[in-house]
C-alpha cells in the first residue's frame, strides 16, 4: 500500500459573514443538543436563516422537550466548494419562535 504524500491544506477560520453566505446556501444542518439523561444527540433538521437569525422548525417532539430543559445547542454545516471543504458550527441558545 502506498500513501498519499501530497501537503494537506491548512485549516483557514471562515470569517463571521462567509459564515452566514455558508449558511443562507443550504438548508439542512445538524442540531447537537443534550437529552434528559445527559446525552448529546445530534438530529439532521432542515433550516432557514433571516436577518442574522437561524431558524429549525420541528413538530412537538423529544427535540423541544430537551431544549426546552436545556437551551444550550451547536448546529452545523459543512460542504465543499471548488475541492475545498469547509464547515460552519454555531453555537448558543435555542428559544421558541411562536
Amino acid at each position: 500500500m502506498t500513501h498519499d504524500q501530497s501537503p494537506t491544506p491548512p485549516v483557514v477560520e471562515l470569517g463571521t459573514a462567509e459564515s452566514w453566505r455558508l449558511l443562507e446556501s443550504e438548508r439542512l444542518g445538524r442540531l447537537a443538543l443534550v437529552d434528559a439523561s445527559s446525552e448529546p444527540r445530534i438530529y439532521p433538521v432542515n433550516f432557514a436563516t433571516r436577518d442574522g437569525a437561524l431558524y429549525v422548525r420541528s413538530a412537538d417532539d423529544a427535540k423541544l422537550r430537551f431544549l426546552r430543559s436545556r437551551p444550550a445547542v451547536a448546529f452545523e454545516i459543512d460542504g465543499e466548494d471548488a475541492g475545498d471543504r469547509w464547515s460552519v458550527v454555531v453555537l448558543g441558545d435555542a428559544a421558541p419562535v411562536e
